[in-house]
C-alpha cells in the first residue's frame, strides 16, 4: 500500500466498522459502518494454461477428420468427449475442443507454427465449475492428461489466471471512475446494454447505471465489477453460483445461509494475463509458476498487489474502508508468502524501438496507399520475421504467445490505418 494513504481504525466488537479517528467528538471524525456487507465467494473463476511442445499428429488427424465428416456429434478420445469447431485467427489456434459440462476447453494448433515445428500449439481454460471442486494437484494431473493425448512433446509454458471475489452490501459508487487509482490507460463502463455474452476473454458489460466496470487492457493487468447476480442470470448460471453463495453461514445465525433471495451480489475481477505472471517471475526472486500448484501460493499476494493497483478512495486522504477489508483479511487459496511482488519489463533501446516505429509508420502508409485490406497488413507483419522486435515494441515479454503480438498489432494497425484514410494518404 502507497505510504501517502491513511489506513481506518476497526471496531473492537465489529470488524466492519471503520473510523478515521479515535474520538467521536472530534470534527474530522467519520464513522462507516459496512457490518451489512459480506464475502460470498473468493477464489479463481478462470485459469488458463499454455503449453510448448510438438503436436500429436495422429491426433490433429482425429480431430480434423472428425470435423469434416460430422461435427454435430462429440468427439470421443480417451475418457473425453469434446465438441469440435474451428476457431477464428484472433484466438491465435484452429481449432476449439468443449466440453462445458467438465468445465474445459481445449485450443489446439497455433496459427503461427507449423504442426510438426515446436510451438505454444496446446491450450487448456478451466471454469469455475471444475476448478471449485478440484484441488491444485487435481487440476495440474488433468493438464498432463489432456497434453499427453494432444502433444507428442510438451512442456509447461505459461499461466494466466481471473481472481474473483463476489460480496454484497457494497453498491458501486456513483464516481468510481473518478475516485479509482490507477495507471491504467483504458477503460471501460458501458450503460444501456440489452443483451451481451461473455466468454473467457470478455468483459462483462454493464446493465443499467453503475454495474459494470472494466479498466486496463486485456493483454494486461484488468479489473472487472460488476453485477454478477445479473451475468449469471443472463448466462442461465445463476443456480450454480447461489448453490456457492448459499454456503456462508449467517453471522446472526451459523445455521443459516447469508445469501438470501433477492440479494445483488457485486463480483470485483482481477485479470492477470500471463505475460503478466512471466513479469512477476522475472521480478520477484523465488517466484516460479508455469502450473497451477505453483500459482496457488502466491494468489493472495497477486490479489494485494492488485488491489493496490486499481486502488479505490473513500476521499484524498482515505482508501477506501472496503478496499482495506480487502487487502488485509481476505486470502485466496491461503495466506500470503511473504515476498515482495514486482513486475520486471524488459528495457529497450531508445534506437531499436525508433526503427521498429519507422519501419511500421512507413510500411503502413503505403500500403493504405495501396488500398490492402487490414488482414494483408497484419499478416505480414506477423509473417515478417521480426516478432521478437515487434513484442519488445509492443511491450510483450520474450516469451508471449504469438497470439498476444497477433492482438496488440492489429489493434494498433488498426487505429493507424483508420487515422491515414482519413488524412487522405490514401487518396
Amino acid at each position: 500500500m502507497h505510504s501517502e494513504v491513511k489506513t481506518w481504525n476497526r471496531s473492537i466488537d465489529n470488524p466492519l466498522k471503520f473510523f478515521n479517528g479515535a474520538d467521536p467528538q472530534r470534527p474530522e471524525f467519520i464513522e462507516c459502518d459496512y457490518s451489512g456487507f459480506s464475502v460470498l465467494h473468493s477464489g479463481v473463476d478462470t485459469f488458463k494454461q499454455l503449453f510448448r511442445g510438438v503436436l500429436n499428429p495422429d491426433l490433429l488427424a482425429i480431430v480434423e477428420g472428425h470435423y469434416s465428416l460430422d461435427a454435430r456429434w462429440p468427439l470421443v478420445i480417451k475418457d473425453y468427449e469434446f465438441m469440435v469447431s474451428k476457431s477464428a485467427s484472433a484466438s491465435g489456434f484452429q481449432w476449439i475442443l468443449k466440453n462445458l459440462d467438465l468445465g474445459v476447453i481445449c485450443l489446439l494448433k497455433s496459427f503461427y507454427a507449423e504442426a510438426d515445428k515446436e510451438g505454444t500449439h496446446f491450450k487448456i481454460e478451466y471454469s469455475p465449475h471444475f476448478l471449485l471442486c478440484r484441488d491444485p494437484f487435481e487440476v495440474d494431473k488433468t493438464s498432463i492428461d489432456l497434453a499427453s493425448i494432444f502433444m507428442r512433446e510438451f512442456l509447461f509454458s505459461d499461466v494466466s489466471v481471473h481472481i474473483a471475489v463476489d460480496f454484497k452490501g457494497f453498491d458501486i459508487p456513483d464516481n468510481l471512475e473518478k475516485d479509482l487509482r490507477t495507471k491504467a490507460k483504458r477503460n471501460f463502463s458501458y450503460s444501456g446494454i440489452q443483451e451481451f455474452d461473455v466468454d473467457f476473454n470478455g468483459v462483462a458489460l454493464r446493465y443499467g447505471s453503475n454495474e459494470s466496470y472494466t479498466f486496463g487492457s486485456p493483454g494486461s493487468l484488468q479489473m472487472c465489477l460488476y453485477d454478477k447476480s445479473k451475468e449469471a442470470d443472463k448466462r442461465d448460471k445463476l443456480a450454480f453460483w447461489v448453490s456457492q453463495w448459499s454456503q456462508v453461514p449467517s453471522v446472526a445465525d451459523p445455521f443459516l445461509s447469508e445469501f438470501k433471495e433477492g440479494d445483488r451480489v457485486k463480483r470485483l475481477e482481477a485479470r492477470f494475463h500471463h505475460s503478466v505472471i512471466r513479469q512477476f517471475c522475472k521480478g520477484t526472486k523465488g517466484m516460479e509458476c508455469t502450473t497451477f500448484q505453483q500459482l496457488v501460493p502466491h494468489l493472495t499476494g497477486l490479489f494485494r498487489y492488485f488491489l493496490d493497483n486499481f486502488r479505490l478512495h473513500f476521499n484524498k486522504n482515505f482508501i477506501h474502508p472496503i478496499w482495506q477489508y480487502l487487502m488485509t483479511d481476505l486470502t485466496i487459496y491461503g495466506p500470503a508468502n511473504p515476498f515482495i511482488y514486482q513486475r520486471s519489463y524488459k528495457s529497450e533501446s531508445g534506437s531499436s524501438r525508433r526503427n521498429v516505429a519507422f519501419w511500421l509508420g512507413n510500411a503502413l502508409r503505403l500500403f493504405v496507399r495501396q488500398n490492402y485490406t487490414i488482414e494483408f497488413v497484419v499478416k505480414y507483419f506477423m509473417e515478417s520475421g521480426l516478432l521478437s522486435d515487434l513484442k519488445s515494441y509492443f511491450s510483450l515479454p520474450p516469451s508471449a504467445d504469438s497470439g498476444d503480438l497477433f492482438h496488440a498489432l492489429r489493434e494498433f494497425l488498426e487505429r493507424r490505418y483508420k487515422q491515414l484514410q482519413l488524412s487522405g494518404v490514401a487518396v
